[in-house]
């Protein structure tokens, strides 16, 4: 069943994993000093602005759907992005931003014969 995130703008300390298949909409600007971790479901950012400590999305079983759709979101991260076993993985990324501001941060991708399409661009902060 969707799970709907729509509480006033805020800070967690704690990131946030979705790992139970289901889909996760974030209705408001949210703000983590952990990780998301999108492992098993689908994440739909609805032109929000985000800002997550790092963003690692790998599969949690065999066979597992991970879907992010991003809009025309703004994701500020303070880490890398780290994606495992690229299979299963669908990222629509519309009209989106990433704004990557951290230190020796880096688009980490662990999955072989994968391909990019339609890159918008990589711009440094």
């Amino acid at each position: 069943f969707p799970v709907t995130i729509s509480s006033p703008t805020g800070t967690t300390t704690s990131g946030m994993n979705i790992d139970g298949g289901g889909i996760v909409h974030m209705n408001a600007n949210r703000a983590t000093n952990g990780a998301m971790n999108l492992n098993y479901g689908t994440l739909n950012l609805n032109g929000t602005t985000q800002t997550w400590g790092a963003f690692s999305s790998q599969p949690c079983c065999v066979g597992t759907i991970r879907t992010l759709n991003m809009g025309s979101s703004v994701i500020n991260t303070g880490g890398s992005w780290t994606i495992r076993e690229g299979h299963n993985l669908v990222i629509n990324p519309g009209s989106s931003t990433i704004n990557m501001t951290g230190t020796n941060t880096s688009f980490l991708r662990r999955l072989p014969n994968t391909k990019f399409s339609t890159p918008r661009s990589l711009l440094p902060v």
